[in-house]
């Protein structure tokens, strides 16, 4: 429909110029006199019926396509995407959907076994048969499917000869469905028709967002679309809509670790930084944060954030998106966001100098600054933000704390069991002086209850450290990271390995998930 409407608009333009080119051509004046009656000439030819059917023809056509694209004009200059139209899904419910309780933790999605994929796969793949497939039931049935098992990422990948689509559960990747190559292009078009895209765009990145509603709630979804040689590969990230799900009790802390960050989120002012891989819940921490500070506060403080994109939208939150294309980039809207007198305010991320200085300079001047910043640990934030072009005294000034996690996969509670230390695991812990004697870890095998997987959603772990007044004279003296960590151990902060390690020693994970996410 988009590409008819654009050769309709074009054939428009195309009639109107040829017209003005023959009516020059036939009546061209040489003098002054000729030229005001060619005028006369023109202006009452227009006027008769079949230039003035033409004329109107031209217009009907030309804001006819306007309307049908004015999705995507709109996306395309960047202006607001909230209110966007909620989709109800068309695919039938399910099994056992519309009873089954939502995840007890904001990390734990329901668990599904690979058997239990293999069955979705006949029913979305039935979709796709026959000449005429049903792509519109396909998706909504895609998206009934992630929501019931939990998954946090749909892909659909082109390939040369067919398009793989996955799921990531639990961290992993598992292919649901193959469908042909040729209906490729007719599953993204629908896509962007739902995220309000411009659906006939295939050569440059585009960004949306929409919601669904399912059994379990409301349901947001960013969508992200990059061409690539065999087609355009989308990413869908799924999102509850629930603010009650984001709580400090359900993020896994450690009873000391959950003390210490609350204590931290009591500060008038300074920076917590949290830092961590992409996908290690690093901004579902700071929405539990911010949700902490509500609940205790109360709606006499000022919450603010500047995200980019804007992950949940919660009811308690001055949420703002950035939008560089009008000129508001994360440094500006920064600007403007401490010019409103907030009193915590959340920067998505840090990634440049520009950003990093005024983040910095927010939390000398009486505000609570939470953000993200991308480094291998909690210590390695401090010279991160050094390398940014922050001066280390202020660093050392503004920096309250830093706080670096993970995601390990859980063991399921019914069926684990102790598990005997294999001589790699042993050489492994050898090598990371670890004393293993009189430990016990955990396996587990696989029942009903997980559906013979053996795990049952994932848990975060955390190493948080505080900046004291040790710290800060090293980090105003630019000591190197050998000084840095000296003093870290003398202050006793429980390291991310240490805490995988306690974990795998409660049996809440496996040993092995602990060395390979937090060892590796």
């Amino acid at each position: 429909m988009e590409r008819l409407a654009r050769v309709v608009r074009w054939l428009a333009y195309l009639t109107l110029i040829c017209g003005g080119i023959c009516l020059y051509a036939l009546l061209r004046p040489s003098s002054p006199a000729e030229g005001w009656q060619a005028v006369q000439m023109a202006a009452a030819a227009v006027f008769r019926p079949l230039p003035l059917a033409a004329l109107a023809v031209s217009l009907v056509a030309h804001w006819g396509a306007r309307y049908i694209d004015l999705v995507g004009l709109t996306n395309a200059l960047g202006r607001s995407t909230e209110g966007k139209k909620v989709h109800t899904l068309k695919s039938p419910p399910l099994a056992d959907d519309a009873a089954a309780p939502g995840a007890s933790s904001v990390f734990a999605p329901r668990p599904e076994s690979r058997a239990a994929r293999d069955r979705w796969r006949p029913r979305l793949e039935a979709h796709l048969k026959g000449k005429k497939p049903d792509i519109v039931l396909f998706i909504d049935e895609l998206l009934a499917v992630a929501v019931h098992a939990g998954a946090s990422d749909i892909h659909l990948q082109p390939l040369e000869l067919s398009t793989r689509v996955l799921l990531r559960i639990g961290g992993e990747l598992e292919e649901v469905a193959t469908a042909a190559q040729a209906w490729h292009s007719q599953m993204v078009r629908r896509l962007k028709v739902m995220a309000e895209l411009v659906s006939y765009e295939t050569r440059q990145p585009q960004d949306g967002r929409f919601s669904i509603e399912s059994p379990r709630g409301a349901v947001d979804l960013r969508v992200s679309v990059v061409p690539t040689h065999h087609g355009e590969k989308v990413v869908l990230r799924l999102a509850t809509q629930d603010a009650a799900m984001f709580a400090l009790d359900h993020l896994g802390l450690l009873a000391a670790q959950q003390q210490k960050l609350e204590s931290l989120l009591r500060l008038p002012q300074g920076v917590v930084v949290l830092c961590g891989p992409t996908g290690s819940g690093k901004t579902t921490t700071l929405y539990a944060g911010l949700s902490h500070i509500h609940q205790q506060r109360g709606e006499t403080t000022n919450l603010a954030t500047i995200e980019d994109p804007i992950e949940v939208h919660l009811p308690f939150l001055n949420q703002t998106q950035v939008r560089r294309s009008v000129g508001m980039s994360m440094a500006e809207s920064l600007r403007a966001l401490l010019r409103q007198d907030p009193n915590v305010l959340m920067v998505g991320e840090i990634r440049d100098r520009e950003t990093a200085q005024v983040a910095i300079q927010g939390g000398l001047s009486g505000h609570l600054i939470l953000t993200t910043l991308h480094a291998d640990s909690a210590l390695g934030v401090i010279p991160r933000m050094i390398d940014l072009g922050v001066e280390p005294f202020l660093v050392s000034s503004a920096l309250a704390a830093t706080v670096s996690q993970r995601l390990l996969r859980r063991l399921c509670p019914h069926c684990r069991h102790p598990a005997a230390i294999q001589r790699r695991q042993l050489e492994r812990l050898r090598r990371l002086r670890v004393d293993s004697q009189g430990l016990s870890f955990y396996t587990a095998e696989g029942c009903s209850a997980c559906e013979g997987r053996g795990l049952q959603g994932r848990r975060a772990v955390f190493e948080i450290l505080a900046i004291d007044g040790g710290l800060r004279r090293l980090i105003a003296e630019r000591a190197d990271m050998t000084r840095l960590q000296e003093e870290v151990r003398r202050q006793g902060m429980r390291s991310l390995l240490e805490s995988a390690l306690a974990m795998a020693v409660e049996g809440e994970v496996a040993l092995e998930e602990a060395l390979r996410v937090v060892a590796s």
